[in-house]
């Protein structure tokens, strides 16, 4: 028997406005029985359960809506609801790693490659570093030239003992970043190498080499003495010593290699080279020598050669301000200005003071609590810049960094966290920052080389060397006037003292005098910052927000229409989804109507396009006002979707005539340029848009990438070198931007 779904959704309704919706999904579970494959009456008991608090029935259905979007191939609805599954429980795998796939199916690696870090840091979290082996083999099938990425795989490997699998891995990447001579980081891969792969000469020779030929006499020493224990009658090892002690005129040290190399030699029965190496010791000598007798003082020279300190400066760099900073993370204050707080103005310009610092934990933690991120970066800057070693401050500054993508920034401030606790002597914790370092950066030597030495037990040594901490200048934000006066004023007496409240009697005008702990006062601080944020701040749909957005991005039109109607009903004011409910709405609706017009004059099939068109323009302009750059614009996207690609230009040429959509214009007559093939008036127009000061960062990233990718359209391969590179230094992850570069590399070296 059929069911009647109209009548079963009116019951279903009827319950939900009465606030019992346990009946509601009861009714509406009919429905699914009968039809197990009406997602969006699955979505409707899903959203219920969620109202409801139950979070176990809630993902379970909206699994079953993604399950058969995906088995649908509507990639992007299925994106959607693992998102919606997400805010409820943040830490499922499974949905992680099926949402990473979505992206993955759509095209877009950059965000699957997200979702797979997503997993790992929750891994890592766990402590379950061995899973995370499958999900970064996982990214690197989509990014295989991520180079950081495949050293996180090698230091896990080694983690867990896979040293072969390790050795291999980073042989590869040694092997890469050699032919892209990046020879800082192929030196430090293959130092990393000899530590690992401990009997392998080839390693520790190729590293003295580099440094020899960087004059770095020292450093090419302490590895040619490592390889000279292991094997000492090696002839590279001993030619490399003796040269590096006559660049660095050691002549004695160098006639003593050059001996024990021509013993060698000769006991080998390799005549030609022992000849060789005689000449070389007379003309250094001045005196020939036939033969030459084992020099039992040669490895006491040779250890000589350098000094212990020398030796340990170079294979121990703690924790330290001689560490280069990131161009993105604050730069040390010069020593003159070290004991000077940096103004900060806030409000009557006020200038915070040590005294204030309690206060601003205060107001942090309470910004925290409502979301306002910056505010709390702002607070934290302050306080970082009064006190350095303010640990508290460090620790809620790293959390904040964490999610951001700042992984410079983040290091620094790790090391720091890890420098304090070393200077309270708290071990564990510092290993513990340290390590988190050295996860993010596997190269980090001050991080691995401090931490090696903490666990060895050996904590005298690394506390003789620390250094202070480095001192942070924030630069100025770019904040309106209004974003720089604080919302908040409250007046909090300064004195950590008890502070004595007097209250006047109003009938017999006695004093009462209470007494208020600095406990209670900075109680009261919170509580009433607290109150004036709530008063001030409405229910938040910056999510919701953002995935109508992204259904408008990928045109999916009425899914963002259903989230701004969901907005207002729960705030019937709200200005942003209702302005978007207007235009998309208002657009849909005289796009709609002007087709009808056209259609009901057509009386047959066999009306021929170009009147259709040319009808269907002529009712259009009735209903545009020729100065509603708005209303331009909006047909000019609409007449792209449909293949009209003369008629957009042509609507998007007179949108331009208003300044607010000469940019976006111009961005789409460039892409329709671009998607007709029309390669080098896409190039031409891409060009005047860099030319423009409004543009953004991520705007400027995309007009980069479209002209470098027109020319290697149009087979102009340096060109596309040069524009590419670009975008890849501003972000690596960018699209495919990798994957083009290694095509066009991998072309030259053919050609």
């Amino acid at each position: 028997m059929a069911i009647n779904k109209d009548k079963i959704n009116q019951e279903a309704t009827k319950y939900i406005q009465k606030g019992q919706f346990d009946k509601a999904i009861k009714e509406l579970q009919k429905i699914v029985f009968e039809e197990p494959d009406d997602v969006r009456t699955i979505q409707k008991i899903a959203e219920l359960y969620a109202r409801m608090g139950d979070s176990k029935n809630a993902i379970d259905n909206y699994s079953k809506v993604a399950d058969v979007y995906t088995k649908q191939g509507f990639f992007l609805k299925a994106v959607a609801i693992y998102k919606n599954i997400i805010k409820i429980d943040a830490s499922r795998i499974d949905i992680y790693e099926k949402l990473a796939q979505a992206y993955s199916l759509l095209g877009i690696v950059n965000e699957a490659i997200n979702q797979y870090n997503a997993i790992i840091a929750i891994y890592e979290k766990n402590g379950n570093y061995k899973e995370s082996i499958s999900i970064i083999k996982k990214i690197l099938e989509l990014s295989p030239n991520d180079i950081l990425m495949r050293m996180k795989l090698s230091e896990l490997y080694y983690r867990e003992g896979m040293n072969q699998e390790a050795i291999e891995e980073y042989k590869n990447i040694a092997k890469f970043l050699k032919e892209n001579s990046r020879i800082d980081e192929y030196l430090r891969v293959i130092e990393r190498l000899s530590t690992i792969d401990h009997d392998n000469l080839d390693y520790l020779i190729e590293v003295a080499e580099i440094y020899l030929s960087r004059n770095d006499f020292t450093s090419a020493m302490q590895k040619l003495q490592i390889a000279y224990k292991i094997n000492p009658k090696e002839p590279k090892v001993l030619t490399l010593i003796a040269d590096a002690f006559r660049k660095n005129n050691q002549i004695a040290n160098a006639v003593a290699a050059y001996k024990e190399l021509l013993n060698i030699y000769t006991t080998e029965g390799r005549l030609k080279e022992a000849d060789g190496i005689r000449r070389i010791i007379t003309t250094l000598t001045g005196k020939e020598i036939s033969s030459a007798p084992i020099s039992k003082e040669f490895s006491v020279r040779l250890s000589d050669s350098v000094s212990p300190q020398s030796i340990k400066s170079k294979e121990f760099r703690p924790i330290s301000k001689e560490i280069p900073i990131p161009s993105s993370a604050p730069k040390p204050i010069p020593e003159q200005s070290v004991s000077k707080p940096i103004p900060i103005t806030y409000g009557k310009e006020k200038q915070f003071t040590t005294a204030d610092i309690p206060r601003l934990l205060t107001e942090t933690d309470v910004y925290l609590k409502y979301g306002l991120k910056q505010k709390a970066i702002n607070h934290l800057k302050t306080i970082l810049s009064l006190d350095n070693e303010n640990l508290e401050a460090h620790l809620k500054y790293a959390s904040l960094l964490e999610n951001s993508g700042d992984n410079a920034l983040l290091v620094s401030t790790y090391m720091n966290i890890a420098n304090i606790y070393l200077k309270r002597e708290n071990i564990e914790e510092a290993k513990r920052y340290l390590l988190m370092v050295i996860e993010i950066d596997p190269l980090n030597e001050a991080a691995r080389n401090t931490y090696d030495m903490l666990s060895e037990g050996k904590i005298e040594e690394v506390s003789d060397e620390i250094v202070e901490l480095d001192n942070y200048e924030f630069p100025a934000t770019n904040e309106s006037v209004e974003e720089k006066k604080p919302e908040i004023e409250v007046d909090i007496e300064e004195e950590p003292e008890e502070i004595i409240e007097i209250k006047p009697d109003a009938q017999n005008k006695d004093v009462d005098i209470d007494v208020i702990s600095p406990k209670e006062t900075s109680n009261n601080q919170a509580k009433q910052i607290e109150k004036e944020i709530v008063a001030e701040q409405k229910e938040d749909f910056t999510d919701e927000l953002e995935e109508a957005e992204f259904f408008i991005s990928q045109q999916l039109i009425d899914e963002a229409i259903e989230i701004y109607n969901q907005i207002l009903s729960k705030d019937p004011d709200h200005p942003v989804a209702k302005a978007k409910l207007k235009q998309l709405t208002d657009k849909s609706k005289k796009i709609n109507e002007s087709i009808e017009k056209v259609m009901d004059k057509s009386e047959n099939l066999d009306i021929p396009i170009e009147q259709i068109l040319s009808e269907s323009k002529k009712q259009l302009l009735k209903i545009v006002d020729a100065n509603d750059a708005q209303a331009h614009y909006d047909l000019g996207l609409a007449y792209k979707e449909m293949g009209l690609y003369e008629e957009a230009i042509e609507e998007f040429k007179i949108s331009m005539q208003n300044e607010d959509k000469e940019i976006p214009a111009l961005n789409m007559i460039a892409l329709i340029n671009f998607e007709r093939q029309r390669y080098t008036d896409a190039i031409s127009i891409f060009k005047k848009l860099l030319n423009y000061d409004e543009i953004t960062d991520e705007q400027r990233v995309d007009f980069l990438y479209y002209i470098g990718e027109s020319y290697l359209k149009i087979n102009d391969k340096s060109e596309a070198l040069f524009y590419l590179n670009k975008v890849y230094r501003h972000n690596p992850n960018y699209r495919n931007v990798k994957q083009l570069l290694a095509l066009i590399q991998s072309a030259e070296k053919k050609n």
